[in-house]
Parts: C-alpha cells; sequence; structure tokens
C-alpha cells in the first residue's frame, strides 16, 4: 500500500507543478524553453499515471490471491471419443 500512495503523491506533486508551469507559460508568453519544459512534465505525469495505475494494480492482485484449483470437475473431465462408424 506504501507505493501506492507514493505513486499517488508523485501524481499530485506533478499535477502541481504542471499548473504551475502552465500558469507560467501564459505569463511569459510561451517562450520555446517553458514550452519544452511543460511538454517535459507533461510526459512526467503521464509515466506517473501509469505507475499509479500498476501500483494499484498489484496492490489489489497482492490482497486478493486466489488459489487456482488444477482438480478438473467431473462435468469437465475428458469423455472417451466413440469409435467412428
Amino acid at each position: 500500500m506504501r507505493h501506492v500512495e507514493q505513486a499517488a503523491w508523485m501524481v499530485i506533486a506533478l499535477v502541481g507543478v504542471q499548473i504551475f508551469a502552465g500558469v507560467a507559460n501564459l505569463l511569459l508568453l510561451a517562450p520555446i524553453p517553458m514550452q519544452m519544459l511543460h511538454l517535459l512534465l507533461a510526459d512526467l505525469l503521464w509515466l506517473a499515471l501509469v505507475r499509479l495505475t500498476l501500483e494499484v494494480i498489484h496492490a489489489g492482485n497482492s490482497e486478493n490471491k486466489v488459489e487456482l484449483k488444477t482438480e478438473k470437475s467431473p462435468e469437465r473431465q475428458m469423455r472417451p471419443s466413440m469409435p467412428a462408424v
């Protein structure tokens, strides 16, 4: 669960920095280096969201482990094939 919280805080922080960079873009009339920083932050935010998604899925799987049975149930067992007539 700790990894999920860490990934969530990273997403929150990147959204805040992204908003700040967007406002700076508007105030500075979008100089090229600022646009590049804004795009870099967007890529980092996307990666953080992917990481958060994977951490949530992994946390859900590790909490709800289901043991799969390898035995075949009687109705699913293979029946002997009938000879061709």
